[in-house]
């Protein structure tokens, strides 16, 4: 079998950060860290709880997302600069 060619897309090491969901990964990684020092998880139903509860708080944030949709139109120009 012959894999096709996969072509790679070079981006500028300094362009403007226009995906905002690193941010509520960051959010959501940062409450799941707080969270496993109370409680370290000892299995991966233990894991996976936490992931969920981490993401009910922070998805009930919503001056969170609002900030990062307010947000693009200065992202938005920076990359246009």
């Amino acid at each position: 079998m012959e894999w096709p060619e996969i072509k790679q897309i070079i981006l500028p090491p300094k362009s403007a950060d226009l995906n905002i969901i690193e941010n509520i990964w960051a959010k959501l990684e940062k409450r799941i860290r707080e969270m496993s020092r109370k409680h370290l998880p000892r299995n991966t139903n233990e894991i996976w709880g936490q992931v969920l509860e981490a993401w009910k708080e922070v998805s009930r944030d919503r001056d969170f997302f609002r900030e990062l949709v307010d947000s693009m139109p200065r992202r938005i120009r920076a990359t246009l600069r």
